[in-house]
Order: structure tokens, then C-alpha cells, then sequence
């Protein structure tokens, strides 16, 4: 079954503004972790603030991908904070940089796993484009 979406339903669909700061967010806590393993401390603990903001991310992930039909995104990020909510040794600076990283290809590559076809079409004046979602499945 196909469904149209117009600009403004897939801006609301996807909550866009909340995908922009979950994305940064995200972007965000992978680049302190980057930075620290570029300075030879990847295999560092977790400090007690940092897991709070790392599970803070995840529960916001794990929201959203429910709330907007990203399920891989919502089933990942569910799966990184249950395992370190009750195993966090498991994780030092490494581990959680790349989790961190998968979860942002996963939620980056979740509108093109739900087949959202975008066409570029003319309107009468052949220098002016613009653009309308045709469908999403």
C-alpha cells in the first residue's frame, strides 16, 4: 500500500526538528568518545555522569524510533541501554563510541528503509524545482 505524503505530513511524520536534535545529540556524545580514543584513552570507564547521559540519549532514541515507526532504531537503542544499564563495565570509551556511531547510521538510514521516494517536478517555469515526497510504504 502506498501512501503520498506532502513536505509538511513528512515533517510531521518524522518529527523532523526532534530528529535533528536527537542526531546532534547523538553526533554530539560520538565525538567527546572520538576525541578521547584520538588521545589513546579508548579503553577508559564510564564515568557515573557519563552513563546517565548516555542512557538519557538511548531512552530518547528508544522514544522517538517508537513514536515515529523506526523500529530498528527503537529495538537498538533499547538493546544498548538494557545491556548497559546492567553490565556497564562491559563498556569503556571504544565500545560506547561505537555503538554510539551504529545507532546514528541506523537512525540516518532509517527514512530510506521505509522507501521514501522523493521527485523532482516542474511547475510551469523550467528554472524554478521543487520537490514533493510521492510516497512512503
Amino acid at each position: 500500500m502506498k501512501i503520498t505524503y506532502g513536505l509538511i505530513d513528512v515533517m510531521t511524520r518524522f518529527d523532523l526538528p526532534r530528529l535533528t536534535m536527537l542526531l546532534f545529540q547523538c553526533q554530539l556524545l560520538e565525538a567527546s568518545y572520538e576525541e578521547r580514543i584520538a588521545r589513546g584513552m579508548g579503553n577508559l570507564q564510564l564515568v557515573e555522569q557519563e552513563k546517565i547521559a548516555i542512557i538519557k540519549f538511548l531512552k530518547d532514541a528508544d522514544t522517538y524510533g517508537r513514536d515515529v515507526g523506526f523500529s530498528d532504531t527503537q529495538s537498538q537503542a533499547a538493546v544498548v541501554w538494557a545491556r548497559l544499564s546492567k553490565r556497564p563495565e562491559l563498556y569503556d570509551s571504544s565500545a560506547v563510541c561505537t555503538e554510539l556511531r551504529n545507532i546514528n547510521s541506523q537512525i540516518m538510514s532509517e527514512p530510506v528503509e521505509r522507501s521514501m521516494y522523493i521527485k523532482s517536478i516542474h511547475l510551469g517555469n523550467p528554472s524554478v524545482r521543487t520537490f514533493r515526497v510521492l510516497s512512503v510504504i
